[in-house]
This record gives structure tokens, C-alpha cells and sequence, in this order.
């Protein structure tokens, strides 16, 4: 019997419950978040000390409207600088690459191996080791870079005779003067 009354009074219980929750239908609770939402909105509005919100929207509108004209003229000149920064560092690359070619050119090297020692000296420069000094090292390292002043024009040697070899300029003159006996 003890079950009976406790399953009653559960029922009881229940039907209680049931009076006492209100249940709302969807446009109810539609329209009670909607007036919540314009309290709160008008709540903020008036903190911000905003009295007519179309009036500070089209002052804001104005506003951002003079920012982007401020803007657009300062965004147009950094642009330019940019360019400008670029370009001369594209020229100043170019200068630093025409130097060291004439540099390497000026120590004799060979014109299809100037690319060849511009890049090998170039990996030996540092702060404290100018480009002159490296090619010269990369030179010491590997002279096969060097071309050999080789001459096939005829020169005229002791006697009159006329000579095509292989020699240097600078010993086919001592030979030319007699200072240097002529390879055969």
C-alpha cells in the first residue's frame, strides 16, 4: 500500500509542476528577445551619449569617407617609395655586379669564366674582405681562370724573321730586344 501513495503523490507532484511552467509559443518568445534586444540597443545608445543614431551614421559615414582620402594620398606615396627603394636596389645590384666584373676582367681572367669567378668570390666576401681580394683568392686557388696572353700574330725577332709562336707579348719583346733567347 506504501507504493500506491508514494505513485500518487508523484502524480500530485507532476500535475503541479505542469500548472506552475508557463510555456510560450515561438512568436512569444520572438517578440520578448526583440524588445529585450531594442532595450539593450537603446540602453548602449544612450551610454555613448548617441541621440539620433541616422545622424551619427552619416557623420561616421563623413568621417571614414575623410580617412580614406587621407589615406589613399599617403598609400599612393609609400607605394612610390617602394618602387623607387626597389629600382635602386635592382641598380645598385647591377653596379655590383658590373664592379666585379671588371675587376675580374682587369686581373686577365678568362671572358667565359668571369661568371664562374664573380660567383666563387662572391661566396668569399665579408665584412672585413672586399671583392678584390677574393677573386684574387679564388684566382690563387684555381688559375686555370687566367688566360694566357698567347699571341699569333707575327712578331719580328732577331734577323728579320718573322715568328707565329705561342709566346707571351711581354717575351716575345725581351726577345724582340735580345734580353731572351727565342724557344724553338
Amino acid at each position: 500500500m506504501e507504493n500506491d501513495n508514494t505513485a500518487v503523490e508523484v502524480d500530485e507532484t507532476k500535475d503541479q509542476t505542469a500548472e506552475e511552467t508557463k510555456s510560450f509559443t515561438q512568436a512569444e518568445l520572438d517578440a520578448k528577445f526583440a524588445e529585450r534586444a531594442s532595450r539593450a540597443k537603446a540602453d548602449l545608445l544612450k551610454e555613448l551619449g548617441i541621440d539620433d543614431l541616422d545622424k551619427t551614421k552619416a557623420e561616421l559615414a563623413k568621417f571614414k569617407e575623410h580617412q580614406e582620402a587621407q589615406k589613399t594620398e599617403a598609400q599612393k606615396q609609400a607605394e612610390e617609395l617602394q618602387a623607387k627603394e626597389t629600382r635602386l636596389a635592382e641598380l645598385q645590384a647591377e653596379n655590383d655586379k658590373l664592379a666585379t666584373k671588371f675587376a675580374i676582367s682587369a686581373k686577365g681572367v678568362k671572358a667565359d669564366s668571369l661568371d664562374d669567378v664573380a660567383l666563387l668570390a662572391k661566396a668569399l666576401v665579408t665584412d672585413d674582405k672586399a671583392i678584390e681580394v677574393a677573386i684574387d683568392e679564388v684566382l690563387a686557388k684555381y688559375p686555370h681562370f687566367v688566360a694566357e696572353v698567347e699571341s699569333d700574330v707575327p712578331s719580328i725577332v732577331k734577323d728579320g724573321n718573322m715568328s707565329t709562336s705561342n709566346a707571351t707579348a711581354h717575351d716575345q719583346k725581351l726577345v724582340a730586344l735580345g734580353l731572351k733567347k727565342e724557344k724553338e
